[in-house]
């Protein structure tokens, strides 16, 4: 049987090579990569285990030839009960918490919304300081200063333009508080431990690119973590807990579910069917935490911005896009149509209220042209 290269460089069609390769092929792989990971640790490893299916096949690989690795579960409050029980009742697992809970999550940071990367750049851009002009620039523009270049990727997309300066605040820092920190929390005082995480290809744009450029085994990354599922699918999965007996969590057939995870995380919802998706089931399988999240803690209005359907008739419309006066010929433009931007000293008004553009000098294309300030290529 041929072996996947050491390497983490693959060609695209490298990678649909493997996603392709039958599922025998990708145990061995596995085991292979488990196996060199327990070893160069002297089997001090961990599975980082969510109850879900991925890492419940994840946790039955790696047992199956090191059956005393130890499972950690990140309890963050958020998801399904059933997913509790079921990762509470496998041995040798140790459950962690987040000092800070979802619902503080939403109060001081924001609403898991869009996706990390928007979530990240609008972040920026809500909250201004005198030092971070040139995040924010990149933010609405993707011009980075100390590159002098433009990286359209870098900015605030038009079609969440609005979101970014409206009253909801997406935020990227769920993960960070509720799964994370608590499992960084653990190592600290369990040192010299390394983890097994059961991410795989297809899972997101994002996430697909980044796994894409790593090695199954990153023993030399800054956080060396081992992902011996990177080239497995959904198929791949249930294909081998039925092939080795091994017991998926009943969430996924019981509420017709394809992802578990964090029950109130909306990361990708407004890509899902409007009348069958992760919050309209929840609202019927689980109801009192539906009710709680969405009506209680706000999180509606939120959905309501993104256009992400919850199964109630929305309460709040879209927020329209923002506009800008040109600092140049004073004509009112489009945010999402900025030639350039400059900056300037706050003013008293901006001190106090703080708005995404305190301290910019807004320019549209032909005032920017003018001036001779760099222009999109």
């Amino acid at each position: 049987m041929r072996e996947i290269k050491a390497g983490p460089q693959h060609t695209s069609d490298e990678l649909k090579e493997l996603l392709a390769e039958p599922l025998e092929f990708k145990v061995q792989h596995s085991l292979r990569v488990i196996d060199a990971w327990y070893k160069a640790h002297d089997g001090n490893v961990f599975v980082a285990f969510s109850g879900g299916k991925d890492s419940t096949i994840l946790l039955h690989l790696v047992r199956s030839i090191h059956p005393d690795v130890k499972a950690v579960f990140a309890n963050t409050g958020l998801e399904y009960p059933e997913i509790m029980a079921f990762a509470k009742s496998h041995d040798n697992v140790d459950v962690v918490v987040p000092k800070k809970k979802f619902p503080a999550v939403l109060a001081e940071d924001g609403f898991p919304i869009i996706n990390k990367k928007q979530a990240r750049t609008i972040a920026k851009l809500q909250n201004p300081t005198k030092r971070n002009f040139n995040s924010r620039r990149l933010s609405l523009i993707g011009y980075s200063a100390t590159k002098g270049t433009w990286n359209k990727g870098s900015k605030v997309s038009n079609k969440w333009m609005p979101i970014a300066f409206s009253d909801v605040r997406p935020t990227q820092a769920c993960c960070d508080y509720l799964k994370k920190d608590p499992i960084q929390q653990w190592r600290k005082e369990n040192k010299g431990m390394y983890g097994f995480n059961g991410m795989m290809m297809g899972e997101g744009n994002t996430r697909d690119l980044k796994l894409g450029l790593r090695p199954c085994n990153a023993f030399d990354s800054k956080e060396p973590t081992s992902i011996p599922l990177k080239f497995w699918t959904d198929k791949d999965v249930y294909e081998y807990a039925e092939k080795y007996d091994v017991e998926i969590c009943s969430v996924y057939a019981d509420y017709d579910l394809n992802r578990t995870g964090c029950t109130f995380c909306a990361y990708g919802a407004e890509n899902e069917d409007p009348e069958n998706n992760r919050f309209t089931k929840l609202k019927t399988s689980h109801p009192k935490q539906y009710d709680y999240f969405i009506n209680r803690l706000g999180m509606g209005k939120a959905l309501d911005y993104a256009g992400v359907a919850y199964g109630q008739e929305p309460k709040h419309g879209k927020p329209e896009q923002p506009h800008y006066r040109c600092v140049g010929c004073g004509r009112e433009y489009l945010m999402n149509s900025i030639g350039f931007i400059t900056e300037r000293e706050w003013t008293e008004t901006e001190e106090v209220e703080k708005p995404n553009t305190a301290g910019m000098q807004l320019w549209c294309k032909e005032c920017a042209a003018n001036h001779g300030f760099p222009a999109y290529s």
